[in-house]
């Protein structure tokens, strides 16, 4: 009975707004059934305004299919051009021949033979059913599949609405018997006019109290959803900007653990997000279409990176990952997307894989736009290249990400309140080497609450070897500072990339933390590899936040994850360009 309700709610809301706000076209004010073909055949794929001074000029000197049937085909085409589709002009004379010929001039009434005529598909035949002879026909384009759809909350299975059987079934029922012709004309216009592809007008909607698609009151709280979350480096910056991070997917379990602990209030799924499992995924999670506002993800990386030349390549599956975020996008429809990846994305496959990224938004009715920025520019003491696409359903998106206008942060000025270690040390918790007046305003932002202790203070422990090849290493320098013999082991030095055994440079920002583990990235005043704190500190992540896992899965957590501060700015600025429609 509430669905039956709907349905009359929905006929009645839409025919009383379409007296008011019907459109004016010269077509509908005819009763001749060939004028009427003609119209629809001329607006496949093509904007009723450029149609309109078309129509006219076509119907002044084509008044009736007798004159179209001997018409030349030059003539139609120079008439038609401006409207697209070439094939148009030699379809039109097609029909108005079989018309004369087969019909006796007269336009055939019934949809069968109407879709027995040259190039006459089913929306074209019920359209012509419909608004000439009056008659209830059921037309099903784009246009209805998305009033019906977002109104009802109609799943579609088919990308071709006529093909989609559940869909042609529900719009039957929902088509009065009386008054088709204006109900037909009402939801097109609702369609063109309110309920668009791109920025529907939901805040003038007549029809927004009872829709599917309105947003449920939230008292001004955003849902977002982290897929590929990892520990959690973009979920913090998110939730700074405003955003409630109420789901995240990570296969990484030990990952996932980490993001889990950090964000009690956050839904984790602790599995792989593929194309092929969104939906059930996204139904153990007790996520719904249309219920999420943001989606933030950072899809693995390393087959985009420069410094991984001999995986950087189609077959590494990790280069697809992206698509599995297009397919949870297509799924859950929310209102925004931020997607972060390496630097070196931008110039895998000379920079068509971000194109590509791009292309499917649009597809999926997203404007997009992408983003070139560097950690230190956001106050991050770190060197950190990164790629952000941003994708808006709502708004097209406007302006530049607001940077940070100050120097920039020293790894001195990062680290020199945390501990000094030996290698190898293995105490976790240890106190803070300063405090008070002499804190840098970075490191009392990073402490936040903490006054005493800090966590995640293990070191890696090295040999001998190592820390001798460490004491030849000046702060930013690597490993071309040491010594021939203190390198044989190496059998092609020549190879080594230019981050191996680096010491960091106190003076300086840092370079870009990665796996600083297998990279030997050395501490700027002692001999020995960074802690995962003082990585994480590099990284932008406060001292409260606590990693997880084994040494090597800290490590690598703290490595993958995107500074806060570069998310948190990226996140705000997709936020104000949905601005108030986010809701609306």
């Amino acid at each position: 009975m509430e669905a039956k309700n709907k349905i009359i709610d929905f006929r009645r809301t839409l025919l009383v707004w379409h007296g008011k706000c019907a459109r004016r076209f010269p077509w509908r004010n005819t009763k001749d059934p060939f004028h009427l073909l003609l119209a629809e055949i001329m607006l496949q794929q093509t904007d009723s305004q450029k149609v309109w001074h078309v129509y006219e000029k076509f119907i002044d000197k084509f008044p009736n299919i007798e004159s179209l049937a001997v018409a030349s085909l030059g003539d139609l085409r120079n008439l038609l051009k401006s409207l697209g589709l070439f094939y148009r002009a030699k379809r039109l004379r097609d029909i108005a021949l079989t018309i004369v010929e087969k019909h006796r001039g007269i336009l055939p009434q019934s949809t069968a033979e109407l879709r027995r005529l040259p190039g006459v598909g089913n929306y074209v035949a019920a359209a012509t059913v419909c608004f000439a002879f009056g008659r209830r026909a059921l037309l099903v384009d784009v246009n209805f599949a998305r009033v019906y759809s977002r109104f009802f909350g109609i799943h579609l299975r088919q990308t071709r609405p006529h093909r989609d059987r559940g869909l042609l079934n529900f719009a039957s029922s929902v088509l009065p018997a009386k008054k088709a012709v204006n109900f037909n004309y009402a939801v097109l216009d609702f369609a063109s006019t309110i309920c668009t592809k791109r920025n529907p007008k939901c805040r003038c909607c007549p029809l927004k109290s009872n829709c599917s698609n309105a947003e449920p009151a939230r008292n001004g709280i955003l849902l977002g959803v982290d897929l590929f979350a990892g520990a959690g480096g973009l979920s913090l910056g998110a939730i700074s900007a405003g955003v409630h991070m109420a789901y995240a997917i990570e296969a990484d379990y030990k990952a996932a653990v980490t993001y889990e602990y950090n964000n009690s209030k956050t839904a984790v799924a602790k599995q792989q997000l593929s194309p092929g499992n969104v939906r059930s995924v996204c139904k153990t999670l007790g996520i719904s279409p249309k219920s999420i506002d943001v989606v933030v993800a950072g899809p693995p990386c390393q087959g985009f990176s420069i410094a991984n030349l001999r995986t950087r390549n189609d077959s590494n599956p990790n280069n697809h990952a992206w698509k599995t975020v297009i397919s949870f996008v297509r799924y859950v429809q929310p209102k925004g997307v931020v997607i972060e990846n390496v630097g070196g994305i931008a110039t895998y496959r000379n920079g068509k894989t971000i194109k590509l990224i791009c292309k499917e938004f649009n597809k999926l009715g997203y404007y997009s736009k992408t983003y070139h920025l560097d950690a230190i520019d956001f106050g991050v003491p770190q060197h950190r290249r990164r790629v952000f696409i941003m994708a808006s359903r709502i708004n097209s998106l406007e302006g530049s990400i607001s940077t940070r206008n100050a120097k920039p942060i020293s790894v001195r000025q990062a680290l020199q309140d945390l501990p000094l270690l030996s290698n190898g040390n293995v105490i976790e918790h240890l106190p803070y080497r300063l405090n008070g007046a002499v804190l840098s305003k970075y490191q009392s932002s990073m402490r936040k609450n903490k006054r005493y202790f800090v966590g995640n203070c293990k070191t890696t422990h090295n040999t001998d070897l190592i820390i001798r090849r460490f004491e030849t290493v000046p702060q930013g320098g690597n490993w071309q500072d040491i010594p021939e013999e203190l390198f044989q082991t190496y059998t092609r030095p020549e190879n080594c990339h230019r981050w191996l055994y680096r010491r960091l440079d106190e003076h300086q920002p840092s370079v870009t933390i990665n796996n600083f583990r297998k990279n030997m990235l050395i501490h700027p005043w002692q001999n020995r590899t960074l802690t995962v704190r003082e990585a994480a500190r590099l990284q932008g992540i406060h001292d409260g936040f606590v990693f997880l896992g084994n040494l090597h899965s800290q490590q690598q957590q703290v490595a993958n994850a995107v500074p806060p501060q570069m998310a948190q700015a990226v996140t705000k600025t997709l936020l104000d360009n949905l601005k108030g429609e986010i809701y609306a």
